[in-house]
């Protein structure tokens, strides 16, 4: 859960006692809108890259259908005395399967209130009355240091297998010079950059190895609704905790996905083996002389380096310098950890729930979460 919020608690005063009583929360109204992305416009620097109506579109296109809120758990506002909102916590929920049992999961995110809120523990109290919801499992995903902290003093904890990132250098060389020079912006740094740039070029002509992705020999099928439906069922059986999706379920997030254009190029691919039988999916933005986000990168267990292989000759092929991703449990030992640079705790995956069997699988590794479950950053 993203959230540029200052979470530090702060001792209520009678008077700060006084004007939290006159703050009421509520779930978000489609005429709510309008505030929630002008809140979202001050404090999340990366919503200004849309135009307002853009936002306000995506917006509602993530959280109502039809003019109404999206069944299960809703998003919320807070308001203020003279009813004006003053902060927001954005919910999303999905129905998992559990040993025969339909499971709410409720994703929280895009924490944020005004200045005069946060005095009021506003984000506090907001995150208090997520977590007191009808949901079976609440999370939170992608989240700070901050957030997690605050996230176990109301009760949480932290999903340690699901908060491992991953980076895969696709042109070392101009990846070790961005994350060196990250901060700088001088002349000096485009000139690194520049040549490290045509040393990946003339390495990769050159076929040296690490500088250049061969041809996988493995077939990539174009990713439709029907397809994704298909490989869905062939991984249920190797996970305990597996989200229910349907037609419709699947091509709403596609269409939220394409969307979305400021990390780069939406790719969905399968890919199959000689045989045409199926290996695994990925979905991933490319962006050309950039980094390229992960969605999903899923594959049958002990298929994880046909996947690795064919991810990164897709992005390669696609000019991208890095690829960025979250490790999932059965990747570990596998080239996403052996041939990438792991990022342990780089962002948080937090949990909460009162059922202590469903926590241990989830902490096991026995649940299929990726970041197209949880991590809504990217919407």
């Amino acid at each position: 859960m993203h959230s540029d919020t200052n979470l530090i608690e702060i001792h209520k005063t009678p008077k700060l006692a006084k004007q939290a009583k006159h703050q009421s929360i509520s779930p978000a109204a489609i005429e709510d809108i309008d505030a929630v992305v002008a809140l979202s416009r001050k404090y999340f620097p990366r919503s200004r890259e849309y135009s307002i109506n853009t936002l306000k579109k995506r917006t509602t296109e993530l959280y109502f259908k039809d003019g109404k809120l999206l069944p299960h758990v809703s998003p919320i506002v807070s308001r203020s005395g003279n009813g004006n909102v003053n902060g927001f916590l954005g919910v999303i929920s999905k129905q998992f399967r559990y040993r025969g049992r339909t499971i709410t999961v409720a994703n929280c995110h895009h924490l944020m209130a005004t200045e005069e809120a946060r005095k009021q523990l506003m984000p506090i109290r907001l995150l208090q009355h997520f977590l007191s919801g009808p949901q079976d499992i609440s999370l939170s995903d992608g989240s700070s240091e901050s957030t997690r902290l605050l996230w176990k003093r109301l009760g949480g904890e932290s999903v340690t297998g699901e908060s491992i990132y991953y980076k895969i250098p696709l042109r070392p060389a101009s990846f070790a010079a961005g994350h060196t020079l990250k901060q700088s912006r001088n002349r000096m740094s485009k000139g690194v950059q520049f040549l490290a740039s045509c040393t990946d070029s003339i390495a990769g002509r050159m076929h040296i190895p690490h500088f250049y992705r061969s041809e996988t020999g493995i077939r990539l099928v174009p990713m439709d609704t029907e397809l994704m439906g298909d490989l869905l069922e062939l991984m249920k059986p190797f996970y305990l905790f597996f989200p229910q999706y349907d037609a419709s379920d699947i091509e709403r997030l596609f269409y939220l996905l394409d969307g979305e254009t400021r990390y780069g190029t939406l790719y969905k691919a399968a890919i199959t083996d000689p045989d045409d039988q199926p290996i695994g999916w990925f979905i991933y933005y490319a962006r050309h002389k950039g980094v390229c986000e992960v969605i999903q990168a899923v594959s049958l267990p002990g298929r994880e380096t046909e996947l690795y292989d064919s991810l990164a000759r897709h992005a390669y092929s696609r000019g991208g310098v890095e690829l960025s991703g979250r490790l999932m449990p059965g990747q570990l030992q596998s080239p996403f950890t052996t041939k990438a640079v792991s990022m342990p705790a780089r962002m948080w995956t937090l949990m909460k729930s009162n059922d202590v069997e469903l926590k241990h699988t989830i902490q096991s590794g026995n649940a299929f979460l990726t970041r197209l479950e949880g991590d809504l950053w990217v919407l």
